[in-house]
């Protein structure tokens, strides 16, 4: 049995409408370009606080880098939703600083808190 391998663009093409394929195929090559470098990076050990991860992605030029895809978050002081965009990000209701490790990007359940106007 022969398997069939497609583009990235014809699979958004089937899945996505013109809006978000575009939107979707700046993240991917944004991010794949800084991929490999940024996990071996912020991913080499484990962070204590939030506090820790946060200045780790600022030392490294992280922060403010688009996600792979946005996350629905709950912020972990005022336990308002919101759409977290870039590594760093901070809630629009409270001003809670959230951060998320590149290599744990994928799951809302690792963000970490780091503090108000952190």
């Amino acid at each position: 049995m022969a398997s069939s391998v497609i583009s990235v663009s014809h699979f958004l093409s089937l899945y996505f409408a013109p809006s978000d394929r575009f939107l979707i195929k700046k993240r991917f090559e944004h991010n794949n370009n800084n991929k490999t470098h940024m996990e071996e990076k912020t991913c080499e050990g484990n962070f204590k606080s939030g506090k820790e991860l946060v200045n780790k992605l600022r030392s490294m030029g992280y922060s403010q880098l688009l996600l792979p895809l946005p996350l629905e978050v709950k912020c972990q002081h005022c336990g308002e939703m919101f759409t977290m965009q870039e590594f760093e990000s901070k809630c629009p209701k409270c001003g809670m600083v959230h951060g998320i490790a590149v290599c744990h990007a994928d799951d809302a359940k690792n963000v970490m808190g780091a503090g108000i106007d952190y």
